[in-house]
């Protein structure tokens, strides 16, 4: 649940990229932001006309402000009792204008109890959480690792990145070789490479590189319980849902989704803006601009 406080509209449309607005322009402001059907008197939400049944929607909500796109006219809207603030994206200035009044503000410095090594090399505003262990590594500008995390030595992190409450990364990875006398375990001796702007979910694990490194580019985000094996490479701008496995060696492209549950075999490559359905077990490379869902995973025209 959202604090309240007093946001203005003129505070509002100074910074939302807007169109028009229509319906009762004497709203002043609103005090919380609230999903549609939860919505009361002092509340923002948002609509979108590409759902089903949102004229109902929109106007069965108790929000004060709605942000809509152009399907909201003056001529049927205009004398509602809301505020309708035209936009031609409402669900992206939506998030930025809560992003900017309502988003809990980044924490600072360092918690007592954290652990840190003394070869560590952090950079400018960096936060370190309760309880959070520190190798031998590098950390970005205003980075921040959050409780109960744990960052091992030889990882580089970069600007910006946030690493939800529980995360692993640069645990050793499971490398096995069947040898004469048994099982040998394949020594992991690289390290983690991070870039900036990557966001990594409660509780994920990233093993570090067997000889070189595990790679989550720039502007990555990972959900929570993802599991990223040794060597991997994640690209740039690519959603990893939660309960996903990368296995070893599987080099991911950019702005490729992949949704919650999936697998991926060790090896292969997926390629820029793919698509991964829910689920999907991956065992074959996947060309750019694919979507493929399915046990074992297959082209679809699915989306």
């Amino acid at each position: 649940m959202t604090t309240a406080i007093e946001v203005s509209m003129t505070s509002v449309l100074e910074t939302v990229r807007h169109i028009d607005l229509v319906g009762n322009k004497s709203i002043s402001g609103f005090r919380t932001v609230r999903p549609l059907e939860d919505a009361h008197s002092g509340s923002a939400s948002w609509v979108s006309s590409k759902r089903e049944g949102w004229r109902d929607r929109a106007l069965n909500s108790g929000a004060d402000v709605i942000f809509a796109d152009r399907a909201v006219t003056e001529d049927e809207f205009g004398q509602s009792p809301k505020l309708f603030i035209i936009c031609e994206d409402p669900k992206i200035e939506f998030i930025r204008m809560v992003q900017r009044f309502f988003a809990v503000k980044r924490p600072s410095g360092i918690h007592h109890t954290a652990v840190i090594h003394p070869d560590a090399k952090l950079g400018k505003d960096v936060y370190i959480g309760a309880f959070a262990t520190i190798g031998r590594c590098v950390i970005g500008d205003s980075t921040v690792i959050l409780e109960h995390c744990s960052v091992h030595d030889d990882v580089v992190i970069g600007e910006r990145c946030w690493l939800h409450p529980g995360c692993r990364v640069g645990t050793e990875g499971f490398g096995y070789v069947r040898g004469e006398s048994g099982l040998e375990k394949f020594p992991h001796v690289g390290g983690v490479l991070i870039g900036n702007d990557v966001e990594i979910g409660a509780n994920c694990c990233i093993d570090r590189g067997t000889l070189g490194a595990t790679i989550i580019r720039t502007g990555a985000k990972l959900d929570n319980l993802v599991h990223i094996a040794h060597n991997a490479d994640i690209g740039e701008e690519t959603l990893v849902i939660a309960h996903t496995m990368i296995a070893g060696s599987v080099k991911v492209g950019k702005r490729v989704w992949i949704a919650p549950g999936s697998r991926i075999t060790n090896g292969i490559s997926v390629g820029d803006d793919a698509l991964i359905g829910l689920g999907s077990v991956v065992l074959k490379s996947i060309p750019a601009e694919q979507n493929w869902f399915g046990c074992p995973a297959r082209p679809t025209m699915w989306k």
